[in-house]
């Protein structure tokens, strides 16, 4: 499910799980998300890789962020997008496209549109309650192969063993409406796994700046002797002071599953 190591771990190895990131111990374990303040964001018009396996997912409700993670398989957060039903299988209402590296109106790589959906749980927005919150991740099969041209981002599960370890990265669209988004990364980021809820599916906390749009954003890391990094959390929810991602060894097997049936 998980293999490898975040860049620059030193410390062991949890059972069944990953090896986690650089400078992670049993000391930057702690109760409640007392996180350190990740780097000031900004706005990244770069077209290389990976930063154009991220873009912007536009629905019937708005805008959103996504990110590749197969050559047609697109990560976000499950509560933006429109669901006919609480079941998945349904559908979503009107269409849903991706605009990998949109910057403003550009779209330099092309537009897919998406023609499957899946996820976990239907989540019912505008609130997140305690039980989407650690499921609200979905994947949206797109109608061409765009990673083929852009690549696309690595999936792992996250452990609490990484808790307060501020290696993370996360990037997601803020602006005023759709054509006036721009992909703003932020990195420095500390998460903080719900003590309370198992690795499998949980909430993680965190301080990243995050707007609404920036929903479904990836929180990303590098992994040593990998070239690509792996998306660990979506971007869920936020608030005054901390905000919440979706993530575990659930994201993982969904990524897997959907690219399975809809290579």
């Amino acid at each position: 499910m998980t293999t490898g190591a975040p860049y620059g771990w030193t410390g062991p190895a949890e059972t069944g799980a990953v090896r986690g990131p650089a400078g992670a111990t049993a000391a930057a374990r702690h109760q409640g998300p007392v996180l350190p303040a990740p780097v000031d964001p900004f706005y990244v018009a770069d077209l290389g890789y990976p930063w154009r396996t991220v873009g912007r997912l536009d629905t019937a409700a708005g805008w959103a962020t996504g990110v590749l993670v197969g050559p047609r398989h697109v990560l976000t957060a499950a509560h933006v997008l429109p669901w006919r039903s609480r079941d998945p299988r349904d559908g979503v209402t009107g269409a849903v496209r991706f605009v990998p590296a949109a910057f403003d109106a550009r779209e330099p790589f092309g537009v897919a549109g998406a023609t499957g959906f899946d996820c976990l749980l239907v989540t019912d927005p505008p609130t997140i309650d305690g039980v989407e919150e650690r499921l609200d991740f979905a994947v949206c099969v797109l109608d061409s192969p765009l990673g083929r041209v852009t690549g696309w981002m690595g999936a792992k599960a996250y452990r609490d063993a990484w808790d307060g370890v501020p290696c993370w990265s996360h990037l997601g669209y803020r602006g005023t409406h759709a054509l006036a988004t721009r992909p703003s990364y932020q990195s420095g980021i500390a998460l903080d796994g719900h003590d309370e809820q198992h690795d499998s599916h949980q909430v993680m906390y965190h301080r990243a700046d995050t707007t609404p749009g920036q929903s479904g954003g990836p929180i990303f890391g590098w992994w040593a002797q990998e070239s690509f990094p792996s998306v660990v959390a979506v971007q869920s929810w936020r608030g005054p002071e901390i905000s919440g991602a979706s993530g575990g060894d659930r994201l993982v097997e969904l990524v897997a599953r959907t690219r399975e049936q809809h290579p």
